[in-house]
């Protein structure tokens, strides 16, 4: 779309008063029209980015599968799985089945620690070890996956379904210690791969969010690399809360402040 400082009225009220003087009020009257024309192009760029960067985390990125030696983190009081340590939630078993079975990756010695005597027992009771396999990435899902290094340890990040971005309602630039993020504000609509609909519910529920959706998301920009990349998001349902607060804790666990240049 043409900004309004390059259309056709700026530039014939230029031509009307070439020659004459013009009056202060002109002159800031024009420098208000490109200033508003200037934000308004920057702001739509960055929410093309934005877009952009988000659409391919949602559609490249939609679950992780950790490789290697692999312990499944459950229980009663389940703590959050660190996949550079390898490790994921017990629950996501049926994933890693499922892409198994799609040649995506091996998935052998599976094993259940109950039954591994009082070493078993305690790893399950102290630190929530249900249950370990081995898994491999295996060169189709290398192909058709996203690897990714998470400290030592390698992980396949595959997708689970589309979404589209349908409106950014707020792009706020904030700045940390040394880097620049930004928190977006959007709806959108997200729709299961068919084909992974049964493994989604045995491993996560009913869906209760629906279609129509809305988020929250967090941009880093890479200094070295020159683009902004996915950090982490929170949704809910179009009219409904946001079910997670994952967006607020890392601006505060890397203790940003809202910029007034975004």
């Amino acid at each position: 779309m043409q900004s309004e400082f390059e259309g056709g009225d700026v530039k014939t009220n230029l031509r009307s008063t070439a020659g004459v003087e013009r009056s202060p009020c002109f002159l800031r009257l024009l420098g208000f029209i490109i200033a508003v024309s200037l934000t308004a192009c920057t702001q739509r760029n960055a929410n093309s980015e934005a877009t952009s960067v988000i659409e391919h985390a949602w559609n490249r990125r939609g679950l992780g599968l950790v490789s290697g030696e692999v312990r499944f983190i459950g229980g009663l009081n389940p703590r959050k799985p660190d996949p550079a340590k390898g490790e994921d939630a017990v629950s996501e078993l049926p994933f890693y089945r499922f892409y198994s079975e799609k040649g995506y990756i091996t998935l052998t010695e599976v094993r259940e620690n109950k039954d591994g005597g009082w070493g078993g027992f305690f790893q399950m009771a102290m630190n929530g070890v249900i249950k370990t396999a081995r898994v491999t990435i295996t060169p189709l899902g290398r192909q058709n996956g996203e690897v990714e290094s998470a400290g030592n340890v390698e992980e396949l990040w595959v997708p689970t379904g589309t979404a589209k971005v349908e409106e950014i309602v707020s792009n706020e630039l904030y700045s940390g210690s040394t880097e620049q993020y930004r928190v977006v504000q959007g709806t959108h609509t997200w729709d299961l791969d068919p084909d992974l609909a049964a493994t989604y519910a045995e491993a996560r529920g009913t869906d209760s969010l629906g279609r129509e959706r809305k988020f929250r998301a967090l941009l880093v920009f890479d200094a070295f690399e020159k683009k902004w990349k996915y950090l982490v998001a929170d949704f809910g349902p179009r009219t409904g809360q946001f079910t997670s607060d994952n967006v607020e804790q890392a601006v505060m666990a890397h203790q940003l402040t809202r910029s007034t240049d975004g």
